[in-house]
């Protein structure tokens, strides 16, 4: 029974309800590679970065964050042998700019 209660609570929970080692993963390659705005200053980067995983993590799926990681990186690895579409990774991005451009409090 319970694992039946899991496999139902699995389905329900959104997608975008990811774990939280994979939005810091996200965050710590975007501070890596500096990956932010040139209107962010370093010591900001990382709260940035979190910021915008954090978004990135509530309107995206897994791939989608583990596609920004590749985009940001070129390194298919973060894919976890999923497919990698660099156009794909691209549009999410940039769907997500104003999201996270509200929620992150920045201007480009």
């Amino acid at each position: 029974m319970i694992r039946f209660a899991f496999v139902i609570l699995t389905f329900l929970v959104p997608s975008a309800v990811l774990g939280n080692d994979l939005v810091g993963q996200v965050a710590a390659v975007c501070v890596a590679q500096n990956a932010t705005p040139e209107t962010i200053d370093a010591q900001d980067r990382p709260a940035y970065c979190r910021c915008e995983a954090e978004i990135w993590a509530k309107n995206g799926t897994e791939n989608e964050l583990r596609g920004a990681m590749t985009f940001m990186t070129g390194d298919e690895r973060h894919m976890n042998g999923a497919p990698y579409s660099y156009d794909d990774a691209l549009d999410f991005i940039v769907a997500q700019s104003d999201n996270v451009a509200r929620a992150c409090d920045v201007e480009y």
